[in-house]
């Protein structure tokens, strides 16, 4: 049973978990996801069964997803003492004596038992998207409500700790997706009521989480220049077109050109004050995901990453992907290619690792925080990722390497 009240108490029974953003499991005041903090692989399979509850999932469909590499004995042995332990953590944090199983075993299925007292964040927001959909035609202000309670729940991607795993995808990318429209239908709802403050605010927060989105950049300038803030809107729109400029190529004052001659409506003023140059550049956003950039930037990282490695002794990884013509004597389109190379890099990296196209064939990219089995996992990930959504007779090849000081 998914409850719908997010509230918590310490007397609340109630199971909350927190999957946007961040992972976090409470039972009343107590947090148990901190309890056994090294039991990665008991909170990974937790993870996995509440993601996919109101299924019944076969034991081998568990351990093929989350241990490939282990041996299946070893795996299935491993699995049956997990749950049991899994389901001592959850169910013995609960007061409540007539509580149930969270886990249920079935007929060689394992599946998370929906008359667990349970509330999911990831559930409570779809629901507010739903209801807010509804509710935006006969009653905008309670839609508005509901919405602005859905956008405040999302603190980013779906289990983010997971982000090179490859069965998270799908959900992090539909959670996105209703957050994103979330945010434009409570956008064009505000503008109707002319509150352009409460858009403001919205916006501002959202291009921390969606960076590149157009439309959400020009709804932001427009509130702008409506609430009188001109110097404002003409600093974002500048540090906004050089992130668009540099990273993907596009040239944000082409798509939004109405917002062009911002220049032209400001008295150009330069202040010394430093408290004020701070002040400015503290309200630039920066875009979310891994950093794209340029090979002149690449380079320069490339060198301090090394220097910063050699201090703190932490491995800095170098890899590259590459596209090839495949064997067949099918067309083989290239740029297709590297645009969906582009977003699966963007989809499946870190906010920390920087990407760069290197040539019109080649991306590289440095890994950082992690060590050398992890980092050939992320990229057999990437490899994965491409090849099954790749439509073209291409091949990807890939490469990993740790970089030393000496290579400079």
């Amino acid at each position: 049973m998914l409850s719908t009240n997010p509230i918590q108490d310490s007397q609340d029974d109630t199971l909350r978990i927190y999957t946007l953003g961040q992972f976090c499991v409470h039972r009343g005041d107590r947090v148990i996801s901190s309890e056994a903090r090294r039991s990665y692989k008991l909170w990974e399979l937790f993870k996995f069964i509440i993601s996919n509850r109101g299924r019944n999932i076969h034991g081998d469909n568990i351990i093929e997803s989350l241990w490939p590499e282990q041996d299946y004995n070893d795996s299935r042995n491993s699995l049956h003492s997990m749950i049991y332990r899994l389901r001592q953590l959850i169910d013995n944090n609960c007061h409540n004596t007539h509580s149930v199983s969270s886990i249920v075993f079935s007929t060689g299925t394992y599946a998370w038992n929906d008359n667990t007292n349970c509330w999911l964040d990831a559930v409570h927001f779809e629901q507010l998207c739903a209801a807010a959909r509804q509710a935006s035609s006969n009653e905008p202000s309670q839609s508005i409500n509901l919405y602005l309670e859905a956008i405040d729940l999302y603190k980013g991607d779906y289990l983010p700790e997971l982000t090179y795993t490859e069965w998270t995808i799908p959900l992090r990318n539909y959670y996105h997706r209703l957050y994103v429209n979330a945010v434009q239908d409570v956008i064009s709802l505000l503008l109707k009521a002319d509150e352009q403050e409460k858009i403001i605010e919205i916006c501002e927060k959202a291009i921390q989480l969606e960076f590149y989105k157009e439309e959400i950049h020009a709804a932001y300038l427009f509130a702008l220049l409506k609430a009188g803030s001109i110097a404002q809107a003409r600093s974002h729109l500048e540090y906004a077109s050089s992130v668009f400029q540099k990273e993907m190529g596009i040239d944000l004052k082409n798509v939004l050109p109405h917002f062009s001659s911002l220049h032209e409506l400001e008295n150009n003023h330069h202040a010394p004050d430093l408290a004020v140059i701070q002040k400015h550049l503290d309200k630039a956003a920066e875009p979310p995901g891994c950093m794209l950039c340029n090979p002149d930037v690449f380079r320069f990282l490339y060198k301090t990453e090394l220097r910063r490695s050699e201090r703190s002794g932490q491995p800095v990884f170098l890899a590259m992907f590459a596209l090839e013509p495949g064997s067949t004597n099918k067309s083989f389109d290239l740029r297709s290619c590297m645009d969906l190379l582009h977003r699966t890099l963007t989809v499946n990296l870190r906010r920390g690792d920087v990407v760069c196209q290197w040539n019109d064939q080649q991306y590289l990219l440095l890994l950082t925080g992690l060590d050398a089995d992890q980092a050939v996992k992320a990229i057999n990930r990437i490899q994965l990722s491409f090849e099954s959504n790749c439509k073209y007779p291409a091949k990807l090849i890939n490469d990993v390497k740790p970089i030393v000081l000496t290579h400079l």
